[in-house]
């Protein structure tokens, strides 16, 4: 049997639930789509390129370290070569020092010679030959401290022994002598020992 459908039927048709489509509901959404594409594809280069730049400026920041580490080690060996240049030339300095020293002390007791010693009760005569003027000392315990100035030539010196120096001599033993003189800024000693 066939129906047939009237205005009244059609207006009394049940309505389907739930929302309806929109029909520009596709077209707004395809360009949001594109929009948020767009911006995340934006933001992919902004990080590339803020990756790029930290890159960048970290190599920078490197390059310019490594420099001045670089100038600092040779810095640091500009100033190990003048330490060691100034300490060659103190230690030159020191040894021409020393080996004048040697030498003039070397002349300082050739200046003075010991010619000859002898006692004469409780006396000793001691003869010195000195090549310029100087202050000779002669001490020791068997001795009474004797300063003489002596200008050059040969000098005979009297030194007074002490009350040890007679008792050796009483009983022939020996005494310890110590010739001192100044020569510039050297004090020069010659040790004798003596049997009286």
């Amino acid at each position: 049997m066939t129906q047939y459908y009237t205005a009244s039927t059609a207006t009394n048709t049940p309505k389907r639930s739930g929302r309806t489509r929109r029909p520009c509901d596709g077209d707004q959404r395809a360009p949001g789509r594109i929009d948020q594409t767009g911006r995340s594809r934006n933001r992919s280069t902004q990080g590339r390129r803020s990756r790029h730049e930290g890159r960048e400026a970290a190599a920078k920041a490197a390059e310019g370290a490594a420099k001045k580490h670089g100038e600092e080690v040779l810095a640091k060996e500009a100033q190990k070569k003048r330490e060691a240049e100034a300490k060659a030339a103190e230690e030159a300095a020191k040894s021409k020092a020393a080996e004048e020293h040697r030498r003039a002390e070397a002349a300082a007791i050739a200046s003075v010679r010991i010619v000859r010693i002898r006692s004469k009760g409780a006396t000793l005569l001691i003869t010195l030959k000195v090549a310029r003027t100087e202050t000779v000392t002669v001490a020791g315990k068997a001795v009474k401290r004797t300063v003489a100035h002596l200008k050059a030539g040969t000098h005979l010196v009297k030194v007074h022994l002490s009350a040890l120096g007679r008792s050796a001599r009483r009983r022939n033993g020996k005494i310890k002598l110590a010739i001192t003189f100044d020569v510039g800024q050297f004090a020069v000693s010659l040790n004798r020992l003596l049997k009286i």
